[in-house]
């Protein structure tokens, strides 16, 4: 009696050690695209008045064996539990809020309602009978949470029913109205001092850097169509060159190189740069090149079209944002995925945009991203998020 007594004073000690919140959010982070979707998140919860902690997934040492999957994602939901009962020692929340599907698919059952922000589930991003415990695992969690948190349209979709519980929360591009602001500051003939395409590619092989470069290298060959001589480039504005962010040039040359590929000398690869410095570059470029063959969400692709900048992009299969919008604000820009003399052609007429349509491009584009903006993604957390999330009535 007195062991069962001492046990109980104990569990009450600890208890009462805990820092209360109302939401813990599991952060897997293993992008940078995850890592600044979660910090928005977190703020956005924390400025509509919950208290919220979150908690990074470290992976460790047992990193280096994710060589393929699903060894790759188990390895991840293994470290994201390890992170989430350890936080369990340090705080009492009401609620879980697991970003990603990976982070969820070995979490306990701690006796919690949480939800699941997801890009793109398993059994649409990972496919094949070898995947088929990620499926089994992702399902079990998906059936038993109280909230499903799709980033797009195409993700919605690809969920299972579930009367109701399925709320559409894409994680905002740029932040306020900052988007706007410089946009509108932006000189639509800008591109014609020197014609400049811009491109992301930190995973050259999910991203398409051999596309790009097939792409960039089939324009080259080409000879007038980049030189100067479409509508337009101004006479004497220069060859066209193709800056590339989120690599580091020995990196990208290697890796290509492995392909038989070359790095042109008028590709310069810029390596990574702070998310202001890459807008700078991405206001007034011809357009923001997009060659990945699957896109899980699209983050880039939405801020270079939040800028007004055209998107030239492959049809890449997935959960691709930015995909639709493409397709309805300029169709000759989208070339059909693993295609490169077809992303050519679309790099060559977007050369030929003119001032006017440009200038009509930009318009159209901030209407296309509003839901993506910072001021809808707040909404949405103060307004449906936290209520049914927290069962509170809505702010």
């Amino acid at each position: 009696m007195a062991s069962a007594r001492s046990r109980k004073d104990a569990a009450a000690r600890r208890s009462s050690a805990k820092t209360a919140c109302d939401v813990l959010l599991v952060s897997l982070g293993t992008t940078p695209g995850l890592r600044v979707s979660d910090r928005l998140l977190a703020n956005a919860l924390a400025e509509a008045g919950v208290r919220v902690a979150a908690t990074r997934v470290g992976v460790g040492l047992i990193g280096r064996l994710r060589r393929f999957y699903p060894l790759t994602d188990l390895i991840e939901a293994y470290a994201a539990r390890r992170a989430l009962l350890a936080a369990l020692q340090r705080v009492q929340p009401r609620a879980l809020l697991f970003s990603t599907t990976t982070s969820a698919l070995l979490a306990p059952t701690v006796g919690l309602p949480y939800a699941v922000w997801f890009d793109a589930p398993a059994h649409l991003n990972r496919p094949g009978p070898q995947n088929a415990l990620l499926h089994r695992l992702e399902r079990a969690r998906f059936e038993r949470a109280r909230l499903l948190l799709p980033w797009s349209e195409p993700a919605l979709r690809s969920a299972p029913a579930s009367h109701g519980r399925l709320l559409l929360l894409p994680p905002p591009i740029l932040s306020g109205g900052a988007a706007h602001a410089t946009a509108t500051a932006s000189d639509p003939s800008s591109h014609q001092r020197r014609p400049r395409f811009v491109a992301y590619t930190p995973d050259p092989k999910a991203k398409g850097l051999d596309l790009l470069v097939r792409a960039w290298l089939h324009c080259e060959h080409l000879g007038g169509a980049l030189g100067g001589h479409v509508s337009g480039v101004k006479s004497g504005a220069g060859r066209p060159r193709l800056e590339v962010f989120g690599i580091e040039r020995e990196r990208a040359r290697a890796w290509l190189a492995r392909r038989g590929l070359p790095l042109p000398a008028s590709v310069r690869v810029l390596g990574r740069r702070s998310e202001q410095e890459f807008r700078k570059h991405l206001v007034g470029a011809v357009a923001f090149v997009h060659a990945a063959r699957w896109e899980d969400f699209g983050r880039a692709p939405l801020e270079a079209l939040a800028l007004g900048v055209p998107l030239v992009t492959c049809a890449a299969a997935g959960p691709y944002a930015a995909l639709a919008l493409a397709r309805r604000l300029a169709p000759e820009l989208v070339a059909p995925r693993d295609d490169p003399s077809q992303l050519a052609a679309a790099l060559v007429r977007a050369l030929a945009i003119s001032d006017e349509d440009r200038r009509r491009y930009q318009v159209s584009a901030a209407r296309a991203v509003e839901p993506f903006t910072h001021r809808h993604f707040e909404r949405t957390v103060r307004r449906e998020l936290i209520p049914r999330l927290l069962d509170q009535p809505a702010s």
